[in-house]
């Protein structure tokens, strides 16, 4: 059995450039559509989503599209990492989303 190198794996972490089609995310895409959807029309309140899942698997490049998407709706985007333990509900969460309210007036 062939072993496998770190250098052998064709994706390249931490590059997040988007391609011309993001294969087989259509379900992601469609969920944030609808996210966003929420968010414009103020209908309810939403809880963060959270994108996870190994290395090298494309959740930065689907951060980006969401951005993308997020921005073209008008939507104000932040962006924090390595936030792994981040309580959606905490302190810093609802310092986030106050400073993001403040900004809009």
């Amino acid at each position: 059995m062939a072993k496998f190198r770190k250098q052998d794996n064709p994706f390249r972490p931490g590059t997040a450039t988007r391609p011309g089609h993001l294969a087989g995310r259509e379900k992601e895409q469609e969920m944030l559509a609808m996210a966003l959807q929420f968010i414009k029309a103020k209908s309810s309140p939403m809880a963060p989503i959270r994108i996870v899942g190994p290395r090298g698997v494309g959740k930065s490049t689907l951060l980006v599209e969401a951005k993308r998407m997020a921005e073209e709706h008008q939507i104000h985007v932040v962006r924090a990492t390595k936030l792994a333990s981040l309580d959606p509900d905490g302190p810093l969460t609802r310092n986030i989303l106050a400073g993001m309210e403040n900004k809009k007036r």
